[in-house]
């Protein structure tokens, strides 16, 4: 019909998840549906639940709460392993690609550490974690943005523990080290929808899509 509006898909990203290998996959989904709009938004977790409960957001990325709201349900979830990053001139051999948790230690040891807010879902299970492996750590600076966390590790302000997913727009040897660890720290993303909703086709099929 002439002049009617394409369908929108509103979406709300985690900002503990980080936008840095989702282009990739916007892309794919526009070139499978050329005629749905996507309106993105980058927030807590919490922000994007209180939206999807209110219905300013179709569907949310996020590191779900132990419970959710009862008007909401989760379609997906998925595992998210964190790695270490280190600045690119950080002075340790370029053949350590991993490390014990012990050996990262002392490797950090007496470094500035910029970590995830432990205000969010992501920030107060990555921070249990650590104290339950023995290794309570204050950092110098708490954001609610892994981009932003990686941004300035590879600007040489700290080091950092953050979702492997959020390097993929860094060479492997560029920008940043980084460091596989074990015991690994995993955490769980999901996709969030309205219970009690019919789900528009274009939405169906962004979810059914997203490749985590």
């Amino acid at each position: 019909t002439l002049g009617r509006l394409p369908p929108t898909l509103r979406i709300g990203v985690a900002r503990s998840i980080g936008l840095a290998y989702l282009p990739g996959y916007f892309f794919a989904f526009q070139r499978q549906c050329p005629a749905v709009q996507l309106q993105i938004t980058h927030q807590t977790s919490g922000e994007i639940l209180g939206a999807l409960e209110v219905g300013k957001l179709d569907a949310g990325l996020v590191c779900p709460p132990p419970r959710l709201p009862p008007s909401l349900k989760v379609t997906h979830r998925f595992a998210d392993e964190f790695t270490a990053i280190a600045p690119p001139k950080f002075p340790l051999a370029a053949t350590v690609t991993k490390a014990t948790l012990k050996q990262l230690q002392k490797y950090f040891a007496k470094q500035r550490w910029l970590l995830i807010n432990r205000e969010g879902f992501t920030g107060r299970r990555l921070n249990h974690w650590l104290k339950a492996q023995g290794w309570p750590i204050e950092p110098a600076m708490e954001l609610d943005s892994v981009d932003v966390i990686t941004n300035l590790v590879s600007l040489g302000l700290g080091v950092s523990l953050v979702p492997h997913r959020v390097l993929a727009l860094y060479g492997q040897s560029r920008m940043v080290r980084r460091i596989a660890i074990r015991p690994r720290f995993s955490r769980e993303l999901a996709v969030v929808v309205r219970r009690n909703r019919v789900t528009p086709e274009p939405l169906r099929s962004f979810v059914e899509n997203i490749l985590f």
